[in-house]
């Protein structure tokens, strides 16, 4: 209040904190995504090594039953399962941009068609599935497989808690409409629509629906992660999701990707009955996980290798010393205690060991590319020891291609 004799004046004075509270909103949303990939950076390696042990242990399993042994049609779904399993750590680890999505072409309908009973399976006999995939044929899309079958996971999940006393969960495939009110081009596109019959939700929970750690569930049904990573997700493979619903009617979201571009062509895939035999050269194996290392060292004797294990650094260097003359390739951990598997290379390296290497990890975030010398390769678990048994059979015998690359890092 100001004194102007027999007046009295008030002086007000207004501020515009909009833009400080939407950069506020967007630190806090940074800080949460990089509390998330500390948690996923941190727990990556040791899911990835008992993902690499199991589908190791998978793989040796159907290679010694007969080939229509009632067993294997288990035995490959578990190779499905795995496939899930490490696509909820690469959804994660994508989510907090800790790693590049590895996409290739993927037949849409084809995908959707064989995750239908993994599908089947997490819903109660409640609620109805339907899938329709009629419409769309023969469209390719640049996907990482794992990841979009993630989201078709989530958006399941999604619906069928949504549904608690049952309903109809819908699965469609379409062609996007080329004009879509906004201006936007998805002439070409593909429309996945996933709808359900459930308890709906009002505009102002549609507004957060897709924020991290927002949920409107209990603590131990929700984390409020799966919506974010879903949406996180689609944006890295160029595509857009998004959410229609009324209280009561139900939900629908729609994902729309664009095509394949013509240089995403798959590789075959490389199953255990098509492994080359060694003919008894001898590898040096160094990795501390003891049950990765014992798989991947039964799979290279049981296609014709001699193995020589160490656990650690040191042992490495060790087994090395001992058995030089004879040693014909080198396999190592990065992270191996003691001395690392880069480290240990390089020590080998400077006492003119010549042998090529194969350097494996756990982790997404470390580029050695610049590190490593025109013998050396690395290869990111999880891996199928398949194309493990390959990799070592093209380094050994000087193949200019290997069938498989979808983890495979090498300089130049």
């Amino acid at each position: 209040m100001i004194d102007a004799g027999d007046k009295e004046v008030y002086q007000c004075f207004a501020r515009d904190i909009t833009e400080r509270k939407r950069f506020q909103e967007e630190r806090l949303h940074s800080q949460k995504i990089e509390a998330i990939g500390q948690v996923a950076d941190g727990i990556a390696h040791d899911f990835r090594n008992a993902l690499t042990a199991i589908s190791g242990y998978n793989a040796l399993g159907q290679d010694l039953l007969p080939e229509h042994h009632p067993a294997l049609e288990s035995l490959k779904r578990i190779d499905q399962v795995i496939g899930q399993a490490n696509g909820l750590i690469k959804g994660l680890l994508t989510f907090s941009r800790r790693q590049e999505t590895e996409q290739q072409s993927v037949e849409l309908h084809q995908l959707v068609e064989n995750s239908s009973d993994l599908f089947r399976r997490i819903l109660p006999a409640t609620i109805t599935l339907e899938i329709d995939v009629a419409s769309v044929q023969n469209f390719q899309v640049s996907a990482d497989v794992t990841q979009l079958q993630q989201v078709l996971l989530n958006l399941m999940i999604n619906a069928r808690d949504a549904m608690p006393d049952g309903g109809t969960l819908r699965i469609s495939l379409s062609p996007a409409p080329a004009d879509r009110g906004d201006g936007s081009d998805t002439a070409g596109w593909v429309r996945i629509e996933v709808s359900d019959t459930g308890v709906g939700m009002p505009p102002e929970v549609q507004a957060h629906i897709f924020e991290p750690f927002f949920t409107t569930k209990p603590d131990e049904y929700g984390t409020g992660l799966g919506l974010a990573m879903v949406h996180s997700i689609v944006s890295q493979h160029g595509g857009r999701v998004e959410v229609r619903s009324t209280v009561g009617q139900g939900s629908t979201f729609t994902v729309l990707l664009p095509p394949a571009t013509l240089d995403s062509i798959p590789d075959d895939a490389i199953s255990s009955r098509n492994w080359k035999s060694g003919a008894g050269e001898m590898i040096l194996l160094a990795e501390d996980h003891r049950y990765v290392r014992e798989i991947m060292a039964a799979t290279l004797r049981h296609v014709g290798y001699e193995v020589v294990q160490a656990e650690d650094g040191l042992a490495l260097l060790d087994r090395y010393q001992a058995h030089r003359d004879h040693l014909r390739l080198l396999i190592a951990d990065l992270d191996l205690p003691g001395c690392s598997g880069l480290d240990g290379l390089r020590q080998l390296r400077a006492r003119g060991a010549r042998l090529p290497a194969i350097l494996i990890t756990g982790t997404d975030s470390r580029d050695l590319s610049d590190q490593l010398d025109m013998e050396t390769l690395l290869l990111r678990k999880p891996f199928q020891m398949a194309t493990l048994a390959r990799l070592v059979y093209s380094l050994l015998h000087q193949e200019a291609r290997v069938d498989d690359q979808t983890h495979l890092d090498r300089p130049g």
